[in-house]
């Protein structure tokens, strides 16, 4: 089974966030990477919960949204 997680995106971030960008997040007490599935305007759960991202990789490591696609059917 497949857990998603949501996370806010800072403001001081230069670039969108799209779908397939590696990111870093806040997890526990400790930091995890992890891959966008998906950008959502608001979030569907109590947007006090939700924490903000760490870092986001390089467009240049985006995954491609073939692969993303492929990943998110393996998963189910």
């Amino acid at each position: 089974m497949t857990k998603v997680f949501h996370y806010r995106i800072p403001d001081a971030f230069m670039l969108p966030v799209a779908p397939g960008d590696r990111v870093e997040a806040p997890f526990g007490r400790r930091s995890i990477r992890g891959v966008v599935v998906s950008v959502s305007p608001i979030p569907p759960i109590d947007p006090k919960l939700v924490r903000e991202l760490s870092s986001v990789s390089p467009e240049s490591e985006r995954i491609p949204p073939d692969i993303l696609e492929l990943t998110k059917w393996a998963a189910k």
